[in-house]
């Protein structure tokens, strides 16, 4: 089997010209993230396009980007959340921390971006108005008042009104904020899928048709065959217990043959 054809792509990506090569089925969030090591906006549901973890500029409207190919952006305007301007990150940095609106912080991102949308379009927007904005943003944590919150905070402070106090003293009483309040709002706190190390290789889970059927014997010989696979891992090639649990180790992690 040979190598998927790739197509020359050239966009122009916080600014700059950048050319890459891309898959057919790569999208443009694989072109930020894989080939151009900008990893603020983030893969939660690609390639469904609901969650809005992945929104960027596109000519200057919002967009996911993981839901279309690559190609269809080329010579288009791409702006990231690392493309914004150094005073409105440090607003949402700062607005985001002193409104506790970032918990797990994989959504800020993408909320940051859709805020950031909004406020060039309606710099003083009601709280309605950020909410409806919003709608396409999911966040599993925060319940969304605080983001408002922030949001509403971030336009007061690019309207030159004044930045919050932070009070880092950790003393009894004082409200301190979130640990890495600003990395997690500007997508600079890596997730896993956000390292890597030289030399690394990703793997894919296998799952079988067939539920609760008896894995008699597993052939590895297609799969070996296929471009990329530099090698497969079956439940005979891991060290240490097969199977976990709550209170009984009784979910294997690996089927076995037999």
């Amino acid at each position: 089997m040979t190598e998927p054809p790739t197509q020359r792509l050239q966009l122009q990506v916080n600014g700059d010209t950048v050319e890459v090569h891309a898959a057919p089925d790569e999208t443009l969030l694989d072109v930020l993230r894989e080939h151009l090591g900008l990893f603020a906006a983030k893969d939660a549901c690609q390639p469904e396009g609901y969650c809005g973890c992945c929104t960027v500029l596109v000519n200057g409207r919002a967009r996911v980007a993981c839901s279309q190919a690559a190609s269809t952006f080329a010579g288009k305007e791409i702006v990231t959340l690392e493309g914004l301007g150094e005073q409105e990150r440090e607003a949402f940095s700062l607005a985001f921390a002193a409104a506790g609106a970032s918990q797990c912080g994989f959504c800020s991102p993408g909320i940051v971006m859709k805020a950031h949308d909004l406020l060039r379009k309606k710099p003083d927007p009601s709280r309605a108005e950020i909410a409806s904005a919003l709608g396409g943003n999911l966040c599993r944590c925060t319940g969304y008042v605080k983001v408002i919150d922030a949001i509403e905070m971030a336009g007061r402070i690019g309207a030159g009104e004044g930045q919050p106090h932070l009070d880092f003293s950790g003393r009894l009483g004082t409200r301190t904020p979130k640990y890495e309040a600003f990395e997690l709002s500007l997508g600079l706190k890596p997730f896993i899928a956000d390292m890597s190390v030289e030399g690394m290789l990703h793997g894919a889970l296998c799952f079988s048709d067939h539920p609760r059927a008896v894995v008699r014997r597993i052939d590895i010989a297609r799969a070996a065959d296929m471009p990329g696979v530099v090698a497969i891992a079956l439940a005979g090639d891991v060290a240490g217990e097969r199977a976990v649990g709550c209170i009984y180790d009784d979910w294997p992690v690996l089927v076995a043959e037999g």
